[in-house]
């Protein structure tokens, strides 16, 4: 009996792929001239009423996050040694750039707000939104541009499946 139990409750946590893919697919869209963007339909229920407009994990690019991810993300940052300089260096921008109880509007719209804005997209006003498996990430048009190309360079995808290779995950030729 208690074996049914354990088999149920390990089958009812298994995820499925969309739960794992909360958030994917690209959309191109355009800032308005109030600095906001409309959020795809597909990312509008899973971000929540209320979410996180933040940097991504490598400070390069704008990210919504549902609160549970982000308030994950900052607990992992809470977790590093705080005496390291490049450590408070780190906290410092990400929180500088942090944005909490960010919504929608009834449009679907989202402000990105200045400074971030600034910092990330520069003056650009193309954008790509597009899904990083749990948040949202936004870059401009051209920095998407560049990043599909580089993805795409033979060279760079070998080095990179190597280096995913030396993480533990094995390399096959079914993708």
């Amino acid at each position: 009996m208690d074996e049914n139990k354990r088999k149920d409750t390990s089958e009812d946590q298994a995820l499925s792929l969309s739960d794992l893919l909360t958030f994917s697919g690209a959309y191109d869209h355009t800032l308005d001239a109030k600095g906001r963007i409309v959020i795809p339909n597909a990312y509008r229920e899973p971000l929540g009423d209320t979410f996180v407009v933040s940097v991504t994990r490598d400070t390069k690019s704008i990210a919504l996050y549902p609160n549970d991810v982000f308030e994950s993300f900052i607990r992992e940052i809470n977790s590093l040694n705080k005496r390291k300089v490049a450590i408070q260096d780190y906290i410092r921008n990400v929180a500088k750039f942090t944005f909490l109880n960010s919504q929608m509007d009834n449009q679907g719209r989202v402000l990105l707000p200045a400074k971030l804005r600034l910092a990330k997209l520069g003056d650009a006003k193309d954008i790509e939104i597009s899904g990083a498996f749990d948040h949202v990430e936004i870059v401009s048009s051209e920095t998407a541009r560049l990043n599909y190309e580089r993805f795409n360079d033979p060279d760079h995808l070998d080095a990179l499946l190597e280096e995913i290779g030396n993480m533990g995950f094995e390399q096959t030729d079914r993708f």
